[in-house]
C-alpha cells in the first residue's frame, strides 16, 4: 500500500466551506492518504445523538447499518463535485485515496455522494467546480427527489380534491456573506439540463414567489452560479398608481430563466428610481440604470436566447446580472438616498423624486 506521512496534512481555512485539509507535499495518484477514523455507531445511535445538529462528520460503512463519527484530519476533507480524492472501504476501514497527482498546497476533496437526507435538507454545494451539481447529494438521490417532487405536485386532500404542492422556499443569503461578492461561474449545457439544476430552478422560482420578489440570482441562495430567475407578476402592480407604473414603464413580465447572461447593448438614456433587494431586506435607495438593454443568455433548456427589454424589465435584468458579477445595488446607489423602507414610507413616499433627492442633499 502506497501511503503518505500524515504529518504533511494540515487543517486551515477552506475556500469551499469552513476549514479544509491541505497537503504540504505532492501526493501521487493512487496513494492512500489517510484513514477516516472515529467512534463506530449504529445508525439509530447516530440519529439519536445528532438529531438536532445540521453538521456532522458521519461516514457510512458496509450496507449503511453503521457509521464512523469522524475524529481525525479526514473529517475535515470537504466535498467537491470534481474531487482529487475518492474513498474506498477495506475490511470496514475507510481510506481516502488520491484520484490523481495532487500538488503541494492543494486542498483535498472527495465527492460525498450523500443520500437518504431529509426532504427539506438541500445539502447545498459551494465547491465552485465546473461540473458542480449544486448539491452534495449524488445523482441517484437527486433523481429520487425529482421523482418524489413530481408525485406530490398534486397532493390529494381529505375531501378528494387536489392542491398544488411545489418545492419549499430556500433561505435567502443576506449582505455580508462572501458568496454575494464572488463572480459566479458559468454553467455548461450539460449541467443546465441535469436534474440538479432543473430542480434548483424550480426552487428558485418558488423562493422568489414566496419572498415575494421580481428576481432572484443563484448567489442569493448560496450558489455561485451564473443563474437567475425573473418574473414581475401583475398582482404586484395592484397597489401602484397608474402614474407610477407609467413613469417606471412597468408592465408584467412572464417567468424567465437567465443562464450565463451578458448585456450586449444598453441605451445611453438612463433612469433613476428606488430599488430594493431580497439580500438587503427592509432598505432601499435610488439607483441610476440604462433605460433599455439587450441581453444574451441561455434558457432553462440550454438554448441561446436574446432578451430586449426597456423600463422596469430592463432594471430587473441589470439588477440580477449585477448579482452574478458579485455586485449589489448599494454599489451603484445615490448614497444619501439610502434608508429603511419604513422611513421611506413615512417621509418620502408619494413625493416627487426631485423633491425627495433635493431634501437629502
Amino acid at each position: 500500500m502506497n501511503s503518505i506521512d500524515p504529518a504533511q496534512l494540515l487543517i486551515r481555512k477552506s475556500g469551499i466551506h469552513g476549514c479544509g485539509c491541505y497537503t504540504t507535499d505532492p501526493i501521487k495518484e493512487g496513494s492512500h492518504i489517510v484513514e477516516y477514523t472515529g467512534t463506530r455507531l449504529s445508525k439509530q445511535q447516530a440519529d439519536d445523538l445528532y438529531s438536532d445538529r445540521p453538521d456532522t462528520y458521519l461516514f457510512c460503512i458496509g450496507e449503511g447499518e453503521y457509521v464512523v463519527d469522524g475524529d481525525s484530519v479526514a473529517a475535515f476533507i470537504n466535498h467537491c463535485c470534481d474531487p482529487n480524492c475518492e474513498t474506498d472501504e477495506f475490511d470496514e476501514h475507510i481510506w481516502i485515496i488520491a484520484l490523481r497527482d495532487i500538488a503541494a498546497g492543494e486542498e483535498l476533496t472527495y465527492d460525498y455522494n450523500l443520500y437518504d437526507g431529509d426532504d427539506d435538507d438541500e445539502a447545498l454545494c459551494r465547491c465552485g467546480a465546473k461540473g458542480c451539481r449544486g448539491t452534495m447529494y449524488g445523482e441517484e438521490e437527486i433523481e429520487r427527489r425529482v421523482k418524489d417532487a413530481k408525485k406530490t405536485e398534486q397532493a390529494p386532500e381529505k375531501d378528494g380534491k387536489t392542491t398544488p404542492s411545489g418545492p419549499s422556499p430556500l433561505s435567502i443569503i443576506e449582505v455580508g456573506d462572501p458568496v454575494l461578492r464572488q463572480t459566479a461561474r458559468e454553467l455548461s449545457v450539460q449541467e443546465i439540463r441535469s436534474s440538479a439544476i432543473q430542480s434548483l430552478i424550480e426552487k428558485m422560482r418558488e423562493t422568489m414567489h414566496a419572498a415575494p420578489g421580481v428576481g432572484l440570482a443563484a448567489p442569493q441562495i448560496g450558489q455561485p452560479l451564473q443563474l437567475a430567475v425573473v418574473e414581475d407578476r401583475e398582482q404586484y402592480h395592484r397597489e401602484i398608481s397608474e402614474d407610477q407604473l407609467a413613469a417606471r414603464e412597468r408592465k408584467p413580465v412572464p417567468f424567465q430563466v437567465l443562464i450565463n447572461p451578458r448585456v450586449v447593448w444598453q441605451s445611453e438614456d438612463t433612469r433613476e428610481f428606488y430599488e430594493g433587494c431580497l439580500s438587503l431586506p427592509g432598505y432601499i435607495a435610488r439607483v441610476r440604470r440604462a433605460r433599455a438593454v439587450r441581453v444574451e443568455c441561455l434558457d432553462e433548456k440550454g438554448n441561446t436566447k436574446l432578451i430586449e427589454a426597456a423600463g422596469w424589465h430592463a432594471r430587473i435584468l441589470q439588477h440580477e446580472i449585477d448579482h452574478l458579477q458579485g455586485n449589489l445595488y448599494i454599489d451603484r446607489m445615490q448614497t444619501r438616498t439610502f434608508g429603511s423602507l419604513e422611513n421611506f414610507n413615512r417621509f418620502w413616499k408619494g413625493k416627487p423624486a426631485a423633491e425627495a433627492v433635493a431634501q437629502r442633499r
